[in-house]
C-alpha cells in the first residue's frame, strides 16, 4: 500500500516545478520534506486533496508539519486505509 501512495505523490509532484536540488527518483523520494519540496500551502492542500481523492480517505491537514517526510505522510495515509 504505501508504495501505491509513494506513486500517487510522484505522479503529483510530476506536474510540479520541484527545486533541482530534490531528489524525485522514486527510491528517494520517502525521505523528501514538505520543506525540500518548496511547496507553499495552497501546493501542500493540493497534495492532501490530491491524496484523499486519488486513495479515497481523508486526513486532518493539521497533522502534517513542513518537516513531514513524504514516508511519514504516506504512512499515515495508509493508516487511515487499513481496516
Amino acid at each position: 500500500m504505501r508504495a501505491e501512495i509513494i506513486s500517487s505523490i510522484a505522479t503529483y509532484l510530476g506536474k510540479l516545478d520541484p527545486p533541482p536540488e530534490v531528489d524525485l527518483d522514486i527510491e528517494n523520494l520517502g525521505a523528501v520534506t514538505l520543506e525540500e519540496l518548496a511547496l507553499d500551502s495552497l501546493k501542500s492542500l493540493e497534495l492532501f486533496m490530491f491524496l484523499e481523492e486519488s486513495l479515497s480517505g481523508e486526513s486532518p491537514l493539521d497533522h502534517h508539519s513542513n518537516d513531514s517526510t513524504l514516508n511519514e505522510i504516506a504512512s499515515h495515509f495508509e493508516s487511515l486505509l487499513q481496516p
